[in-house]
């Protein structure tokens, strides 16, 4: 029996090795390599037209963090992306609450709606908000009326436009990702807690919180990473004074054809998001691990 099991282990591995080597076939292809071909774009010595250079250099490393411009901009980006994940885990957590908790017939027609960005073309959804945020528009009439802003003010062209659209975008990854967690709590774990004297802020901390953490590290982390790559709301929404990295990224390729700058703030860009997201990730794992004891 003993040597049947061992032999019979062997073939369950491969078997095993078999089933993922497609999955593992794309992120070669579909991750690594393309890293790959970054890293050596961006570490490939410059070189003038007709003059060959073998070796490595990190000078566009250097000249990036160099440049003052480029600094602000990568602070800008991680700083807009921190600002709509908050906003995105401030809305997003009461709402998954109240579809993991209505009855599931109503939860059902609640996603239906929470889907409907999906199915809009997000430069529909862009245009609309410049006429939300533009002076005489539904929201920035409402702000001057209660004398938050000037009646003369306009909302556009600024990161605070940048980040409603990335809140307007994004919030369905957090609210999803936030609502799997949820859901797996049972109603009798909150009737228990309940039953014992506990008050909801109690409840939240100790039986909520904790359990969805988990989602709420996935749905930050479907927030915060393209985030900090976009775009097209920077370049519609941010006007001539506010720049993101995807930004650059997209100029170094479509405008001064300079692939190696593109690469070079691509990995630096990706490497920040990374970072940013490892940080929030533990700080998350801190309160759950706080509040548990």
């Amino acid at each position: 029996m003993r040597r049947g099991a061992r032999a019979e282990r062997p073939r369950v591995r491969w078997a095993s090795l078999a089933l993922l080597a497609p999955a593992y076939g794309l992120i070669l292809a579909l991750v690594l390599v393309p890293l790959a071909t970054l890293l050596a774009a961006s570490l490939a010595p410059s070189r003038a037209p007709g003059q060959a250079i073998l070796g490595l250099s990190l000078e566009r490393y250097l000249r990036f963090f160099s440049e003052g411009a480029s600094r602000l901009v990568l602070v800008d980006s991680l700083e807009v992306a921190a600002a709509a994940t908050l906003a995105c885990l401030l809305i997003g957590w009461p709402l998954a609450y109240a579809l993991a908790k209505v009855h599931r017939r109503r939860g059902t027609a609640l996603l239906a709606v929470l889907m409907a960005p999906f199915f809009v073309s997000y430069l529909l959804i862009i245009y609309a908000l410049m006429g939300l945020l533009q002076v005489g528009g539904p929201l920035q009439a409402a702000l001057a009326g209660l004398g938050l802003i000037a009646d003369h003010r306009s909302l556009l062209y600024s990161p605070g436009a940048v980040t409603l659209a990335l809140v307007y975008e994004y919030l369905p990854f957090m609210v999803l990702a936030i609502y799997g967690s949820l859901e797996r709590i049972e109603d009798s774990v909150l009737e228990a807690a309940s039953g014992l004297g506990a008050r909801p802020p109690r409840i939240f901390l100790e039986v909520l919180w904790p359990r969805s953490v988990p989602g709420v590290i996935a749905g930050c982390a479907l927030v915060f990473i393209p985030a900090t790559g976009s775009f097209v709301e920077p370049q519609i929404l941010g006007g001539t004074r506010f720049s993101m990295l995807g930004q650059v990224i997209n100029d170094s390729v479509n405008q001064t054809f300079d692939l190696a700058r593109a690469a070079t703030t691509s990995l630096v860009l990706t490497a920040a998001a990374l970072a940013g997201f490892v940080l929030l990730a533990l700080a998350l794992r801190a309160t759950q691990r706080a509040v548990r004891r």
